[in-house]
């Protein structure tokens, strides 16, 4: 066998982009499993259980599910594992994010280390506000 017969059978296909898993044709998100997008832009998700149209999107909605009360009314319908299964979606993604955003800010520190700026750019975090001293 070529090896252009095996990369052709085998190999992935690069000439296709990657597609998020919220876009229109491809609602694999778990969120979808538990609303309807209204008007197929995913800007307006209608609950199953109580009907209630969600304005903002999935992001709305899982917290709609979960009883958060961010930027959505709570559902009064929903199953308890369901918004239990929400509120471990939202947490952990509260995580993911906070986790992200230490890591750039490590990143940051390290840039700003190798260019010899770290010291005048945080030397103000130890200052006492009130007088200018440092603590």
């Amino acid at each position: 066998m070529s090896s252009s017969a095996s990369n052709s059978a085998g190999g992935t296909s690069t000439s296709l982009p990657r597609r998020s898993k919220n876009s229109a044709g491809n609602r694999t998100y778990i969120g979808w499993k538990y609303g309807i997008d209204v008007l197929g832009n995913g800007k307006k998700v209608k609950c199953n259980y109580c009907s209630k149209i969600n304005n903002g999107g999935i992001f709305k909605f899982k917290h709609h599910l979960a009883g958060t009360r961010y930027n959505s009314k709570p559902c009064v319908s929903v199953p308890e594992e369901i918004n239990a299964l929400m509120m471990k979606v939202v947490s952990d993604a509260k995580d993911a994010l906070a986790k992200k955003r230490r890591l750039t800010n490590l990143e940051q520190m390290d840039a700003d280390d190798e260019s010899g700026q770290s010291f005048s750019s945080s030397k103000n975090i130890f200052k006492n506000k009130s007088t200018g001293e440092g603590v």
